[in-house]
């Protein structure tokens, strides 16, 4: 299980392709941060935080295996 922070950051993309166990924030500061599943790509962290340069890309997944909806913030120019 991971306790701590998610984070994208740089120029590249990190697609999370499938179940994770995370439980802290997620933060996208640079690149792309891609869901590949929507069985709890983001584990049971529901912050998700997107700032200038970032970009999170649902990917047209729907995050049916989620207990619950992302808590979405963006910053700045984040996408």
């Amino acid at each position: 299980m991971f306790l701590g922070l998610l984070l994208a950051q740089g120029t590249g993309t990190l697609t999370l392709a499938s179940t994770n166990a995370n439980t802290g924030a997620t933060l996208i500061s640079g690149g792309v941060l891609k869901l590949g599943t929507n069985l709890k790509p983001l584990g049971d962290n529901f912050a998700v935080t997107v700032t200038s340069g970032g970009t999170f890309d649902v990917n047209g997944q729907t995050g049916a295996g989620a207990t619950r909806r992302y808590d979405l913030t963006i910053q700045g120019n984040g996408a």
